[in-house]
């Protein structure tokens, strides 16, 4: 049994969808005898329906947004379910509540509570593809339909393989992989064969698109293997994503200290208070705040407090930091600073080397970038950089460290 999981980039025109259909007919064998075909929305679909929200309300609310957003996987669903018909393939496509994923109450930003498949078990018995609306669940108390956040069709996907107990999970986009960097924007990113799950969560919990770091949190507690790559080409090409005891095997029993990747937030707000007593109080404070004002999806990067004064760092889609914008001008408790800044991630092995760290160092040095901050925890280097300079970083950073021979290495590994 295959999760097989699709990118908005692959189901972007009517066309694609159907060129899509006629590729999984052909890959079809009897060992795909159960397939389930995560979707997510089409193309820009999901942007759209935001900006739509916005002409009706600045601050529209967390249950209405769900219940908007979630159209836009169910639209993918049905349509690849009807291209798969039309080619005399039987297919079934399911909503996240019809497929038994049942949620918290939480709205626009969810955790799965359980899984009950028997609607997908059932199509698998009478021998039908099954076609599953990402991204969406249903409330366990209320019965409200909700959202897993944004990339939460991947938490669905690999959700429903381990529930499922499938092979393995693939996360199919209009990439051929994870890179060392993203390759639009970094000349000469290589794209890295293998990775384990701890590495994976790190890269994408600090800014990689790939794949959403809820999903590698389930994939790591589950064992789920995940293969990341073009949806319409052969799997030798994409990034396999493992458990670290498998990964073992197929590297050296020595160490041999190598920087892996590059990611980045381009940006990053921080909001001080000196009017609450505890970093706690502080916390708790800002929690309720955004739910007051419907804002989700807020991403909190680091914690810091200084005499009185509390500084939380965040980060998020651009339509939650539009939001905290907008709370911040009739705030008492807390003040956003005018300063925005961005964080620039070095994923290595290991962290703890000081080689490593005095390299990434001296290239910083060497082309007189400032730095905030340099935080090291055990799987990479963080260091916080002003906005305007991220990208220049990135450049010689990826430039001086992960050279074609550094990154072959790794992928040959």
């Amino acid at each position: 049994m295959i999760v097989k999981k699709f990118g908005g980039a692959t189901l972007d025109t009517t066309q694609k969808i159907k060129d899509l259909a006629a590729s999984i007919k052909n890959q079809l064998s009897s060992s795909d005898d159960k397939l389930l075909l995560v979707v997510s929305a089409m193309g820009s679909t999901t942007n759209e329906l935001i900006q739509l929200s916005r002409q009706i309300t600045s601050h529209p609310h967390l249950r209405e947004m769900d219940m908007l957003l979630t159209t836009g996987e169910r639209i993918s669903a049905a349509l690849l379910s009807m291209a798969l018909n039309d080619l005399n393939i039987s297919s079934l496509s399911l909503t996240g509540s019809q497929a038994g994923i049942v949620t918290n109450q939480s709205h626009s930003n969810a955790y799965i509570q359980n899984i009950s498949p028997w609607r997908v078990t059932e199509a698998f018995i009478d021998h039908q593809i099954v076609v599953l609306a990402g991204f969406q669940g249903v409330s366990e108390i209320e019965k409200n339909i909700t959202t897993l956040g944004r990339g939460g069709s991947d938490t669905s996907a690999i959700a429903m393989a381990a529930s499922l107990k499938a092979s393995h999970c693939e996360i199919l986009k209009d990439v051929t992989g994870v890179f060392t960097a993203d390759p639009k924007k970094v000349t000469g990113a290589k794209a890295i064969k293998k990775l384990d799950f701890e590495e994976a969560l790190t890269i994408t919990f600090w800014g990689a698109k790939v794949l959403h770091h809820r999903s590698l949190q389930i994939a790591a507690r589950h064992l789920v293997n995940i293969y990341v790559g073009p949806s319409l080409h052969d799997k030798q090409e994409g990034t396999w994503i493992i458990d670290t005891n498998q990964l073992k095997k197929d590297t050296p029993m020595y160490e041999s200290p190598e920087f892996l990747s590059i990611t980045s937030h381009s940006k990053v707000y921080k909001l001080t208070t000196s009017q609450l007593k505890s970093a706690s109080e502080a916390l708790n404070n800002f929690k309720t705040q955004l739910e007051q004002n419907h804002i989700s999806q807020i991403q909190i990067l680091w914690l810091s407090t200084k005499n009185n004064l509390i500084e939380l760092f965040l980060t998020g889609p651009e339509e939650s930091l539009e939001q905290i914008n907008l709370w911040s001008l009739n705030q008492v408790d807390w003040e956003l600073s005018p300063h925005i800044m961005a964080t620039v991630t070095l994923l290595c092995r290991p962290s703890t080397s000081l080689d490593l760290q005095a390299k990434a160092l001296s290239v910083l040095e060497k082309y007189n970038h400032r730095i905030y901050h340099f935080v090291v925890t055990e799987k990479a280097f963080h260091i916080w950089v002003d906005t305007t300079q991220k990208n220049a970083i990135i450049q010689n950073l990826h430039k001086e460290l992960l050279t074609e021979h550094v990154t072959e290495k790794r992928v040959n590994s």
